[in-house]
């Protein structure tokens, strides 16, 4: 069984600190994750402008669609055309567009079963 060092028994105070710390990364790692889920990306698109997004497929061809959900944020236009590839491969029944800030670089729409 392990124990802990003599001077972490002692030192009650140290482990106190310590789990303090580590209970702020923890909410700090826990709000970054939160930011990067939310479709809107708060914040991080004035930094990251390239997206991968998924549009709504229940909207007919003729209209514009809404965004389902962003699968990529970068802020690398060879990123962002390799991250649109790959969802292109991963979603291929799916409609994607890439963007880059408000304007669409390329669009993706699935194949019509025959």
């Amino acid at each position: 069984m392990l124990t802990p060092s003599a001077s972490w028994s002692t030192c009650g105070t140290c482990a106190a600190a310590l789990g303090r710390i580590t209970t702020r990364w923890r909410a700090e790692l826990h709000d970054l994750l939160t930011q990067v889920q939310n479709p809107n990306v708060h914040g991080l698109n004035k930094e990251l402008t390239h997206r991968v997004e998924h549009l709504n497929g229940v909207t007919p061809l003729d209209q514009y669609p809404e965004m389902y959900r962003i699968l990529s944020a970068n802020a690398s236009s060879a990123l962002a055309r390799a991250a649109f590839e790959a969802a292109c491969k991963c979603y291929p029944n799916q409609r994607l567009i890439l963007k880059w800030g408000s304007y669409v670089v390329e669009r993706y729409e699935p194949k019509k079963r025959a």
